[in-house]
């Protein structure tokens, strides 16, 4: 189990991550593949996190 200090940690980072992209993408006007890529790392782990979370909530719900 992640502690929810590490969760909430590790959603900053990809935030922040995610924020360094999309500037990136407004200072070259377009979006290389590189950025692409990148983009699409940080919106799995965003996904993987977000499945966690839904998944520690109906835990704790049926507790």
């Amino acid at each position: 189990m992640i502690s929810e200090q590490d969760l909430r940690h590790a959603c900053r980072q990809e935030h922040r991550a995610i924020l360094v992209c999309c500037a990136q993408w407004d200072t070259t006007g377009g979006c290389s593949s590189a950025l692409e890529e990148e983009l699409q790392h940080h919106h799995i782990v965003l996904s993987v996190l977000r499945d966690y979370l839904m998944q520690q909530y109906h835990e704790d719900l049926h507790q």
